[in-house]
């Protein structure tokens, strides 16, 4: 009987000689050598779309001891163990489904002191000028924008207008968005600071 994986949702027959494929018989070699779990999991992570599902399907013998250790961990007290049997879970899924990994966005770099304190300072004077303007905000956008120190196009102005009738505003929001424009500085990154400047600012 034919022996079948999926590779990206759908099935692929296996050749009946996989096993003695050279780049497949190494894999499996490094597979039975593996002293410790991190190594097999390091094979199994790189290799997604290796015909090692099929000696998962049948129960190979470095297969079942994966699984094995897989499940211990899983019982772990240990948070890290647990921790590890879940990545190890994930790698194992990705073989037998053939997909590789995701790889998301790379984590951004901390703001430096120099864009922390230029910011902060365009929060202080953009918070002074909503408050000024904040009773009749609907109708303040060019007003506010008459503040800037940098130049303002058609689009900021509308997107202002825009931004001033959205329900249940908070001046936050107002003062996050000008302080982007100003310093170039991501919404989302002055959100996420280390040091939230508008906590900082606002009492």
């Amino acid at each position: 009987m034919a022996l079948f994986v999926f590779r990206s949702g759908v099935p692929v027959a296996v050749p009946a000689d996989y096993a003695d494929d050279k780049a497949h018989q190494a894999l499996v070699a490094r597979l039975t050598q593996a002293t410790r779990y991190r190594d097999a999991l390091a094979v199994l992570e790189a290799h997604p779309e290796s015909l090692l599902a099929a000696d998962i399907l049948t129960g190979a013998a470095w297969a079942q001891r994966y699984l094995n250790s897989t499940a211990l961990l899983a019982h772990s007290k240990a948070r890290m163990d647990r921790a590890l049997s879940k990545r190890g879970l994930r790698a194992l899924l990705m073989v037998l489904n053939g997909t590789k990994p995701r790889i998301g966005r790379h984590p951004e770099r901390p703001l430096s002191a120099e864009d922390l304190h230029t910011a902060a300072a365009a929060v202080m004077r953009w918070r002074e000028v909503i408050a000024q303007h904040w009773q009749d905000r609907a109708r303040s956008a060019h007003a506010i924008l008459s503040h800037a120190p940098f130049k303002v196009s058609r689009a900021h102005a509308r997107a202002m207008r825009v931004l001033l009738r959205r329900p249940r505003l908070r001046t936050r929001d107002v003062v996050l968005t000008l302080v982007s424009w100003e310093t170039g500085i991501p919404i989302r990154r002055l959100r996420r600071t280390a040091q939230p400047l508008a906590d900082l600012v606002y009492r």
